[in-house]
């Protein structure tokens, strides 16, 4: 990781990812984009859930890297699925995000997996599937994020 974070940077990514869809919102027109973001890209997501951004909805799995004031700027739908253990969407940066979220009247829904301890951060990605609470997380976070653009799809 030490060699990957410092290619990645907010300031080197993000203008590859906001090129990616500037060039698909230019030839495709589309009317809908959902966007979805597990872990690192998460916060890229969440930049686009702007009045600004080119997404329609976004969902977020174990979010790292966002920061209070990305949180502030949503003005779109977000849904956000979260581990209970996590070193980077942490419980304080949860609650700190769902106030938010509540202050700005935003339309967002939050998912809390627990599982004694088991739910960790990267689940939904690298998640231990021989588990079962952690399976369960897993996929319940797939469907989710499909019922969730399904659901806003059809407004």
């Amino acid at each position: 990781m030490s060699n990957w974070a410092p290619r990645h940077t907010n300031e080197i990514t993000r203008p590859i990812f906001e090129s990616f869809l500037k060039a698909l919102h230019d030839d495709l027109k589309p009317e809908f984009l959902g966007l979805i973001g597990y872990c690192f890209g998460a916060k890229f997501v969440i930049q686009q859930l702007t009045e600004t951004g080119y997404a329609t909805v976004g969902a977020l799995a174990h979010p790292s890297r966002i920061t209070i004031e990305e949180v502030a700027a949503v003005t779109k739908p977000i849904l956000i699925s979260a581990s209970e253990i996590d070193r980077t969407f942490t419980r304080e940066l949860r609650y700190q995000t769902e106030e938010k979220l509540v202050e700005i009247g935003a339309d967002f829904k939050i998912d809390l997996f627990a599982a004694k301890g088991k739910i960790t951060h990267g689940y939904a990605v690298r998640g231990d599937i021989s588990d079962r609470d952690i399976k369960y997380a897993k996929e319940k976070t797939f469907q989710d994020q499909l019922s969730y653009l399904e659901h806003l799809i059809k407004r």
